[in-house]
């Protein structure tokens, strides 16, 4: 069973549009809620919990469409699952009957899958629009479900004679049944997979092994969203061995020294990720470089300790800066971190400083802005000692407070890809409180007096926090008390 803050953290990731609520249609809505623990909407409809605990399901005008007597309410994109003692009743998103316990002992949503048990124990999956992706005749030990990016999803499936297949429903492909444990997922699309002894790893968005066999594979790393190097250890000899995506064998590193890959190039460096001191850097084929390439006519050039950006035939347009950031730049690469002196700043494709080498930390944020943090803890896991502004890309200071804290992205670091789209977010300021800011001119829409964040947006409104009581607000901050706007 999924809990309720999983539930709500799914809904704030993939339902988010530019749907109008009405100053008038919020007040009669948080009016007939009033008391309650509200929920994000989904489509149409948002669970409400009541001082009993027990949960409803409401419509945009606060009318109770199902009574409170839910032990929970789960809900995804396409799904709404009522459960009462341990029974369910599936629904779509548009509110339509679609199961219940008459032909199902058990319903459960899974990654915004429907996983459901008929009254055998056997088990099936229902996908987007209520297509079955998988019947429901396998037992529990004879099948593995992995939820792939953008609401896809592959099975691995036991044979009779005990071999594994993967099976990818979107296309009806399958491989052979030659696995001979049930694959296991490392990341979005990867699965470890093993055979005759060896291990490899299995892309089910390309449907091939993309790693030689071998004994034994501790880890395989991501960057810039895409699988580029494995490590994997050879229990012989402990060494480190890089591989990149082809397959290819790219070098062998002692265990002491730290790697990653930029574009096509992999970095080896000493003090690991925190510090960027590169040793060496190789193409992708493992032949030393001196320069990281960025555009055909661009590159960074790392010689006697220092970044400098030039043109491809030599000509200097910024630098040499102590520290060239991309560690944790995802895939940002029109504008550079640059640093000196522990200091930070932003270069732009010209070599123009667009944000000059002053700030403790800088991070290109979700929707382009560039985050600058004025003091940074990196060791401070809550976040809470850090104070940043915003900056445009264009090298602009935005008005606004000095914030403190950003809940949904610095505590959803992992769903970088889900927050691209969103336009609004939640932010504490020095005193503790916290508002609501349209990010493209950090304009506060809610201002700083709620006592918690609420949700990001979800069909035209999120939920806000107020002395207690948690309330429904539009994409123009509406909603709130008006004694709220006057302080």
């Amino acid at each position: 069973m999924r809990n309720i803050g999983a539930i709500i953290i799914l809904m704030m990731c993939s339902w988010v549009n530019s749907q109008a609520i009405s100053k008038k249609q919020l007040f009669l809505l948080n009016e007939n809620i009033g008391g309650y623990t509200i929920m994000p909407f989904g489509a149409e409809y948002a669970a409400v919990k009541n001082a009993s605990g027990k949960y409803g399901l409401i419509d945009k005008d606060g009318t109770l469409v199902h009574s409170y007597e839910y032990d929970t309410i789960a809900m995804s994109p396409d799904y709404i699952n009522l459960i009462k003692k341990g029974k369910s009743i599936l629904l779509n998103s548009k509110g339509e009957f679609l199961l219940d316990s008459i032909q199902y002992a058990q319903i459960q949503l899974e990654n915004g899958f429907a996983h459901v048990i008929n009254h055998q124990g056997k088990h099936g999956y229902y996908g987007k629009n209520f297509n079955m992706v998988l019947p429901s005749n396998y037992s529990e030990s004879d099948f593995k479900f992995y939820a792939l990016p953008n609401l896809d999803c592959a099975f691995a499936i036991k044979n009779a004679e005990g071999k594994w297949a993967i099976r990818y429903p979107k296309t009806g492909w399958e491989s052979e049944y030659v696995y001979e444990k049930a694959p296991r997922q490392i990341e979005g699309q990867y699965l470890y997979v093993y055979r005759q002894g060896l291990y490899s790893v299995f892309d089910c968005l390309s449907q091939r092994e993309i790693l030689p066999y071998r004994d034994n594979i501790t880890s395989c790393s991501f960057w810039n969203n895409d699988v580029n190097f494995f490590i994997s250890l050879n229990a012989k000899d402990s060494l480190q061995h890089i591989y990149n995506s082809d397959g290819k064998h790219v070098t062998v590193l002692p265990s002491t020294e730290y790697c990653y890959w930029k574009n096509k190039y992999v970095v080896v460096s000493k003090g690991g990720n925190e510090k960027n001191i590169p040793l060496k850097m190789l193409s992708k084929i493992g032949k030393d470089v001196r320069i990281l390439k960025v555009t055909d006519n661009l590159c960074w050039q790392y010689k006697n300790d220092k970044w400098t950006f030039k043109t491809t035939n030599g000509k200097r347009l910024a630098g040499p800066f102590d520290e060239f950031d991309f560690l944790n730049q995802g895939d940002e690469n029109e504008l550079f971190i640059v640093g000196n002196e522990g200091k930070y700043g932003v270069v732009n494709m010209k070599g123009k400083l667009i944000i000059p080498i002053q700030y403790a930390a800088i991070q290109i944020y979700h929707n382009g802005n560039i985050k600058v943090f004025n003091e940074y803890d990196a060791s401070d896991p809550d976040h809470t000692k850090n104070k940043f502004k915003f900056y445009t890309r264009a090298g602009k200071q935005m008005k606004g407070d000095v914030l403190s804290f950003d809940p949904f992205v610095d505590s959803c670091a992992s769903h970088k890809e889900d927050w691209e789209t969103l336009d609004y977010q939640w932010f504490q300021n020095a005193d503790g409180k916290y508002g609501f800011c349209r990010m493209k001119d950090m304009k506060v829409i809610v201002p700083f007096v709620c006592d918690d964040f609420g949700s990001l947006f979800s069909n035209g409104m999120a939920v806000a926090i107020y002395e207690g009581r948690r309330y429904y607000i539009n994409e123009k901050g509406e909603g709130l008390p008006a004694s709220a706007y006057k302080k």
